[in-house]
């Protein structure tokens, strides 16, 4: 568990404890970019000393895109699709450029090269 906090690029929390929150300031603390679905609660709403810094909406997400995270009555397909977006200009290396709305127009995934072949024909 403890290396969780140290493998990916980009970390989506939902809810959690004080794990989450120590995984998230192990991730933020090299640069990762933590992505807190604050609607949840918990860790990812700033309890258990989850990382100030992650609370804050990176260059990678409008601000649209950022309040719907935190926003409980928002519809899911519309947090949902601001996450995707969020994701995929961070992955895409282009962090300072947000991409798609967050109702949807976000174009299709396409993994990094170096995943290719690693998804089944078709995703």
């Amino acid at each position: 568990k403890e290396v969780f906090g140290l493998l990916g690029d980009v970390y989506i929390t939902v809810e959690g404890g004080p794990g989450v929150a120590h995984e998230a300031r192990a991730a933020a603390s090299r640069g990762a970019i933590v992505v807190p679905l604050r609607r949840t609660g918990g860790a990812s709403e700033g309890m258990f000393d989850f990382p100030a810094a992650a609370l804050q909406r990176p260059s990678c997400a409008t601000e649209e895109q950022w309040e719907l995270l935190g926003n409980q009555e928002a519809p899911v397909d519309a947090v949902a699709a601001a996450v995707v977006a969020i994701v995929l200009c961070a992955v895409s290396g282009d962090s300072g450029t947000p991409s798609g709305t967050p109702t949807g127009g976000t174009p299709p995934f396409r993994p990094p090269e170096r995943f290719s072949g690693a998804l089944p024909a078709g995703s």
